[in-house]
């Protein structure tokens, strides 16, 4: 039988750790037979969710990539560009692991309804699974208001390189990938990418899907429902986080959520939420933790 694992990311401030550690608490109870590990920079939480059977990892950071600006309203505090620790995170699940398959989940995604069938979903010559962006094309990616989500010099190589209206944008929240060594490749041209301008790992992404077709032919685009962007459905239909949730996960078009918001919603509603806050605070862990 494959080996199946989830990995969760918890980094940063009291919440999205609190969230990631609940996360990995709920869901480790509800599949006992599923590899859980946690990615953070609070190793003590190590020893105390060991017990639940949650293992515990740093995050590898690139401390090297240490930003302030990339020029386009997008700041990045703390030790690093995320992303660099995620593309380490999948790289080392892949080397470690054959046959199996893994689910990346952010600091802000959340599992509403049974995610288990997403372990067999990739077909034999598929090694990564994720949703599109909200933005349908890196052109209205480019265009978003506030945060474009990357430097003016990378859109600028962008344009020149790509057709902005062609090309798919991932969203990098839930991320599905078979381990093994094609998918190691296909991480390690993925980083080198990213290591051009250490900006939007969507951008990067996005833009090697297009260039490279081999690339693109391993990768499984999944429905929305398996990364919901509640929070944008949100703004666009004037309902409240509840009435969203209980509409979506009855007519079956929301399995994992995405949202600060309603990660919390979802976990103040279950006893993984105050065990979380209990487990934390054990190893010495409060309220205003973290720099980003």
């Amino acid at each position: 039988m494959d080996y199946k694992e989830v990995i969760l990311l918890g980094s940063g401030r009291w919440t999205p750790v609190r969230v990631a550690v609940a996360n990995a608490i709920y869901h480790s109870k509800m599949h006992p037979e599923i590899t859980f590990r946690l990615f953070t920079d609070y190793t003590e939480l190590a020893e105390p969710l060991s017990k639940l059977n949650i293992k515990v990892d740093p995050i590898p950071y690139f401390k090297e990539y240490k930003m302030k600006d990339l020029g386009a309203g997008t700041i990045y505090e703390g030790k690093c560009h995320f992303f660099a620790g995620k593309i380490k995170i999948i790289r080392e699940a892949c080397n470690r692991l054959d046959d199996g398959v893994s689910i990346l989940f952010d600091t802000d995604i959340v599992a509403f309804l049974s995610f288990i069938n997403l372990f067999n979903i990739l077909k034999n010559n598929q090694c990564l699974g994720m949703c599109k962006d909200r933005f349908d094309t890196l052109f209205m990616t480019r265009n978003k208001p506030k945060k474009p989500l990357a430097s003016n010099e990378e859109w600028e190589y962008l344009e020149r390189e790509c057709d902005l209206n062609k090309s798919i944008v991932y969203n990098i929240g839930m991320l599905l990938f078979r381990r093994n060594k094609v998918t190691v490749h296909i991480c390690d041209e993925w980083f080198k990418e990213w290591k051009k301008f250490k900006g939007g790992d969507q951008q990067s992404m996005s833009y090697l899907a297009f260039k490279r077709p081999v690339i693109r032919s391993a990768i499984l685009t999944l429905d929305h429902k398996y990364n919901f962007f509640l929070d944008w459905w949100a703004m666009r239909e004037g309902t409240n986080d509840v009435s969203r949730v209980d509409k979506y996960t009855k007519d079956g078009s929301l399995v994992i959520g995405h949202g600060h918001n309603i990660c919390v919603m979802q976990f103040k509603t279950t006893d993984a939420w105050d065990e979380a806050e209990r487990i934390m605070k054990s190893v010495g862990l409060k309220h205003g933790i973290g720099k980003c």
